[in-house]
């Protein structure tokens, strides 16, 4: 193990989280806290002790979490209170989701919001009667101290138990009868209306003068930038392609985005991207570089190119197991403080550059003029580019070549610099739909970008989660952690990893990717379905829980599974031709248009698949088996080309052809001769074939050129 990603902890007593499997219960397996984990007996327990429990929901790079460890847990004060009181169950969000879904639902129902720490009381029945984030030790910023919490809860629990659990008996009343989420119960199929009103929604959110959408704090909302990309193509609507270019140039020049080591942290705490909270997650890896992507098919812009690849590059080298899967998280704090690895001091800029080369780089970055009379950590700067930096040239009387050139050898200075610094610790759990997220966007980054070694890292974590996380052809578990598996999988872990699968497809056109889509797409229809015939439940069938299942249907900073199982069947159906998958995917968005219709943007990635669906998506289908370089040709021009409402079938060999109709017949009507031949297809009819590529990039622009997205 890294041990400057993995710091050790000094040495206490531990308890009885000491055997815990998990890298977030394992920092607290020291703590004073007499901590059970989420299992049976805790719960049991506290039925023998007659005690409420105390639910803490965190997870290992979660900076707040941090803070209330030290300032609580690891307290020998507040922990006697704790274990005379409570039983105390500690609970990692990640390996955990779907306990997570439940009990922030009951946060943000009683107090109006939620975050993380997560604190519940509850009784030894699982169902709770308070609700709260963060908690000091003692009453401070307006927030109730921890052992005063603890006080009234002990005097009510001992006067008043009757109360408490009618309380609670009425709080699971409420939530389970509102676990739809806000579904809502008009019904009408989706129109492109629908989408209108969506992006309305967005540009009144975007900040004309920062980029991104919202104030503060900001996040970087990839799924909102898909969705414009999505937008312009279909409307050529220019403001849709301004805002998301905008805001991805603000995001990439932002000190959100780490200019050293590259990546991006989880998001800005205030609205001009400058002050970062540092934590660095994989799934932020995986939607930025797969917007980046997106973004550089759209605009060719060589800038987005390289984003995407120094993301994707900082995932291999810093976030991938040495079997292929890869990590959680980085931390935001080293050594008690959040950010203190990421900033710099300006004297130890002038002391690591030479003075020329500060010279530019104070201008690039905007390092300010103080002189560090104080303590010296709060004179720490981050990074931050701004467009006019990079108009700097001229008054620094060098060409943009020069320039640029001295601001990379800088950070290729400053980086050897960082690397003797303590590192953050690293998460190494491996979560199922994290890495599906990372294998969509590194099987569409090396497809654009001919990186064989992206979709060679793509394919090796498939192996890692067929081989490791799969319990039957159709079972996959959550989690991973040294050896150990977790429970079984949710719907975020279905319908992501099957995202990664046909992006895998459509890279290499490697049949068995198609073909356990199709696997798992049946499985999620016939396992996920929600028992009040809305969507799909975040759990399997048959999962016990004293609440209603969780159902997720808002799409945030993560889409939401059920989003993405609908744009994942509606791509499946167009590859395969199979109804089952068209018509779950239109029952569904039937099932949520009144709840679109209220909340439009809170459904920008469903939006993008009926985007897909009703703006006639095409497939492309390529027989023959003609000279390797001119399919290969073709491939690419298909591959660096943005075509978001297009799917393309292709098989490497006659003997992969026919595997290939096995999974989608209706293939089967175009011969596969020695020519090359290529059918564009849409509406269950095609053009005559094309058998060259100037002849097929003349009928994309003219099928581009005549759709018309008012006509929807």
């Amino acid at each position: 193990m890294d041990s400057k990603h993995n710091q050790k902890k000094t040495e206490r007593s531990e308890n009885r989280l000491r055997d815990a499997k998990n890298p977030y219960l394992i920092q607290h397996s020291d703590n004073p806290v007499d901590w059970y984990s989420w299992c049976p007996e805790a719960f049991l327990e506290a039925k023998r002790q007659n005690k409420p429990i105390f639910l803490s929901i965190g997870y290992s790079t979660c900076h707040w979490c941090h803070v209330m460890e030290r300032e609580s847990f690891q307290d020998m004060e507040v922990a006697k209170e704790i274990n005379r009181v409570f039983i105390a169950v500690k609970v990692d969000r990640e390996e955990r989701p779907d306990i997570d879904a439940i009990y922030m639902n009951v946060c943000q129902m009683l107090t109006g919001s939620g975050g993380w720490p997560l604190t519940i009381i509850m009784s030894p029945d699982k169902k709770p009667f308070w609700a709260g984030t963060y908690l000091p030790k003692t009453a401070q910023y307006g927030r109730p101290g921890l052992l005063d919490l603890i006080s009234k809860i002990d005097r009510i629990w001992s006067l008043h138990q009757t109360q408490i659990h009618q309380a609670a008996e009425q709080i699971i009343d409420v939530v389970n009868t509102s676990s739809d989420d806000g579904v809502s119960t008009k019904a009408a199929m989706p129109a492109w209306r629908d989408v209108e009103k969506a992006y309305r929604s967005l540009e009144e959110q975007y900040d004309n003068i920062n980029g991104g959408f919202g104030s503060f704090p900001k996040f970087a909302m990839p799924v909102y930038l898909l969705f414009c990309f999505r937008y312009w193509y279909h409307t050529g609507n220019t403001s849709a392609l301004d805002m998301a270019v905008a805001s991805l140039e603000s995001i990439r020049l932002g000190a959100l985005h780490d200019h050293i080591g590259n990546g991006f942290h989880r998001y800005s705490t205030d609205a001009c991207w400058r002050t970062p909270h540092y934590e660095k997650m994989l799934y932020d890896q995986a939607l930025l570089g797969y917007v980046y992507t997106e973004a550089f098919q759209a605009t060719q812009n060589i800038v987005f190119r390289k984003t995407a690849e120094k993301t994707m590059d900082y995932v291999l080298t810093d976030l991938a197991d040495s079997s292929g899967a890869f990590y959680t998280a980085e931390d935001a704090d080293t050594e008690g403080f959040e950010g203190l690895y990421y900033l710099w001091k300006r004297s130890e800029l002038e002391r690591i550059l030479t003075k020329d080369e500060f010279a530019v780089f104070r201008t690039a970055f905007s390092v300010p003029d103080f002189s560090e009379t104080h303590d010296g950590h709060n004179e720490k700067i981050p990074l931050v580019m701004t467009t006019d930096n990079l108009n700097s040239t001229d008054k620094l009387g060098m060409s943009i070549d020069v320039y640029r050139s001295s601001i990379e050898n800088s950070l290729k200075k400053l980086a050897v610099e960082r690397a003797k610094r303590t590192r953050p610790f690293r998460d190494e759990k491996i979560l199922t739909d994290w890495n599906g997220l990372m294998i969509a966007a590194l099987a569409k980054a090396g497809a654009v970008f001919q990186r064989h070694d992206y979709i060679n890292a793509a394919e090796r974590a498939v192996r890692f989660i067929t081989t490791e996380l799969f319990i039957d052809k159709t079972t996959i578990c959550h989690s991973f952690y040294k050896g150990n598996t977790g429970i079984k999988g949710f719907l975020d872990d279905y319908a992501f990893l099957v995202l990664g699968l046909i992006e895998l497809f459509q890279a290499t056109f490697h049949v068995e990717y198609l073909e356990r889509s199709v696997e798992l797409g049946l499985f999620m229809i016939d396992q996920f379905k929600a028992s009040d015939g809305n969507g799909f439940s975040f759990t399997q069938r048959g999962v016990e829980s004293p609440f209603v299942p969780p159902k997720n249907i808002f799409d945030s900073v993560i889409p939401s599974g059920n989003s993405v199982i609908i744009y994942n069947l509606i791509r499946l159906h167009h590859l395969t031709g199979k109804a089952i998958f068209r018509e779950t995917a239109e029952k569904y968005l039937y099932e949520m248009s009144g709840s679109i219709q209220e909340h439009p943007s809170a459904f920008t990635m469903l939006l993008i698949s009926l985007m897909f669906e009703i703006a006639t998506p095409c497939e492309i289908i390529i027989t023959g088996q003609p000279e390797k370089n001119t399919t290969e040709k073709v491939l690419e021009y298909l591959h660096e080309a943005y075509l978001p409402d297009t799917v393309i079938l292709y098989a490497h060999s006659e003997s992969n052809w026919e595997n290939l109709k096995r999974i989608a017949p209706f293939i089967e009507m175009y011969p596969s001769g020695e020519h090359l031949r290529m059918y564009l297809c849409s509406n269950h009819a095609c053009r005559e074939p094309v058998e060259n590529l100037d002849m097929l990039k003349t009928l994309l622009k003219h099928r581009r050129s005549n759709s018309n997205a008012s006509e929807y």
